[in-house]
């Protein structure tokens, strides 16, 4: 979507009514923030109230804290949408960038998949923890290992009869992750959208022209001159 705005010179259209590059951005950013905000209530408010015949519930959604609940999926929003504004400031063609989205999710998704819903990656001591937090670094993957956290406290507390993920655990339970996945979604975030500004400024995106890579402190562009002779 925000290539096709791109493409459609809106950003342009946005200067002609004296609206700057910073309102571009934050028009945007909100604008999917709570699309996504929308949806991850509707996806949770379902998860704790569907029941079935029997009565039992989803103790995915129902055995775990619903605090965590709402930092982990506020952090992945935002993470999210700051991750594609990065994709979006690199790839400039609406096309290619649609292309390139769904090639990274549907590779990232069948790897996580293979690795970790099926290989139990993330729950095994064979594999050391600076390792799983390395592969949670990278998008989706640090989604997978939240949600295999959710997985495993919802499945112990079903066989055990007590209370699934808690900050407690935080704290106390060395082989939880959810603390790395929460601490990387929260550097990961800014630096995105760090990365997004400066890529928007320097690249050639179409609407003006681009800024000299050090501009933070103070360079630019040489001017060439032009010489006419009669």
């Amino acid at each position: 979507m925000t290539k096709r705005f791109g493409q459609m010179k809106l950003r342009v259209m946005m200067r002609m009514m004296g609206l700057g590059t910073s309102a571009y951005w934050v028009i945007n950013y909100l604008f999917w923030f709570f699309l996504y905000l929308m949806f991850t209530i509707i996806f949770i408010l379902v998860g704790s109230v569907a029941s079935l015949p029997s009565g039992y519930k989803l103790g995915l959604f129902t055995r775990q804290d619903y605090s965590i609940h709402f930092v982990f999926f506020f952090l992945f929003i935002n993470h999210t949408i700051a991750f594609a504004m990065l994709w979006a400031s690199v790839i400039r063609l609406s096309r290619s960038a649609q292309i390139g989205a769904t090639l990274w999710v549907i590779g990232m998704s069948v790897i996580a998949s293979t690795a970790w819903d099926s290989g139990n990656f993330f729950n095994t001591d064979t594999i050391s923890t600076d390792l799983k937090t390395f592969i949670t670094i990278w998008p989706i993957w640090g989604f997978y290992r939240g949600w295999g956290e959710y997985k495993e406290y919802a499945q112990q507390a079903a066989r055990l009869g007590s209370k699934g993920l808690q900050w407690s655990s935080l704290r106390d339970d060395p082989n939880c992750g959810m603390g790395a996945v929460l601490i990387i979604f929260v550097i990961e975030w800014p630096i995105f959208l760090l990365i997004s500004l400066y890529l928007d400024q320097v690249l050639d995106s179409g609407h003006r022209v681009p800024r000299h890579p050090l501009f933070f402190l103070g360079y630019k562009h040489k001017q060439v001159r032009t010489s006419t002779h009669s």
